[in-house]
């Protein structure tokens, strides 16, 4: 049994090798058989059909790459044939094929090709895109191309970093809207954050309060080990053992801690190599003594002018 083409297909193949089947059988007046089913009739009529139909379809499966044949076995008629490779071949409907397609119209290249090589690449995507968007006159048909078209630019210009929303899209068997793909990307988009929110706020909610200022000052509504309770009531401040606020906010401590700030820079502040570097206590004790020297000084003055 002869083919028609040597060009077997081989599935990427399938618009110029499906092109080349139906222009013979419309050279030899059978392309009805790509759209007709048999005659209803017993006469010779059926017969005469079903053995012409048997011939087209011996002669079409030979011009199959034998991977692919073995795809077809359930097939018997060229209309079923045809049909069924269409379908695994041709990407209607298939909205990752599509995307595809668009992208590579859209986004089209010359790189280091030939300008022969170049526009022929182009022309090929051209021509697949008007398979998988045929021209309609009907107005809601044409509505529906322009939407989809709209959608796969906004996919297209989409950064890696959505290539999971973008995947769950174009997996599906259908895309209703541009704005119907927005919510979805957007949705996909707020789901895969939240587990890094949640990470981030758990943390901080685990890391113990630091006393990082001189003052030792927190907001009111920190959560320290002396700020175990939002009750005001029941708090009791670890440092004077006062109630009504806790260690961080006592003023007692705060002022407590400023003079330890003054009395480090006030003894650090002598630029002489002979500076020394005290304690606020031991500059209390200090200046007591000083004190206690003025008075014995005072009191033996008075003494000898008596």
């Amino acid at each position: 049994m002869s083919k028609i083409t040597d060009h077997k297909l081989i599935g990427s193949n399938y618009l110029e090798w499906s092109k080349t089947i139906r222009l013979y059988l419309r050279s030899i007046d059978k392309d009805d058989h790509l759209t007709d089913d048999p005659p209803e009739e017993t006469n010779d009529s059926r017969k005469i059909w079903l053995r012409e139909d048997a011939r087209l379809f011996l002669q079409i499966r030979n011009s199959i790459d034998n991977e692919v044949i073995s795809l077809i076995n359930h097939c018997e008629l060229v209309k079923e044939l045809m049909g069924y490779l269409e379908f695994l071949y041709s990407g209607k409907d298939n909205i990752s094929r599509i995307y595809d397609v668009c992208k590579a119209f859209y986004r089209a290249e010359k790189q280091d090709k030939s300008l022969m090589n170049y526009f022929m690449a182009f022309k090929k995507t051209y021509e697949e895109l008007n398979v998988l968007l045929p021209f309609s006159p009907d107005v809601k048909v044409q509505q529906r191309q322009r939407e989809q078209m709209a959608i796969m630019s906004f996919l297209a210009g989409l950064s890696s970093e959505f290539d999971s929303a973008k995947s769950q899209v174009l997996s599906g068997s259908d895309v209703s809207s541009l704005q119907d793909v927005f919510t979805r990307v957007l949705r996909t988009e707020t789901t895969s954050s939240t587990p890094l929110n949640s990470a981030l706020v758990s943390r901080n909610n685990s890391a113990p309060e630091r006393n990082s200022t001189p003052s030792g000052f927190k907001g009111g509504n920190s959560q320290g080990p002396d700020n175990r309770t939002p009750n005001s009531g029941s708090i009791m401040c670890n440092y004077c053992k006062k109630p009504g606020h806790t260690k961080f906010e006592c003023r007692k401590l705060q002022f407590k801690n400023r003079q330890q700030h003054s009395a480090n820079i006030a003894s650090t502040s002598d630029a002489s190599d002979k500076s020394v570097l005290i304690s606020a206590d031991e500059f209390a004790k200090f200046s007591r003594y000083q004190e206690t020297l003025k008075s014995s000084s005072s009191s033996v003055t008075a003494i000898a002018d008596s």
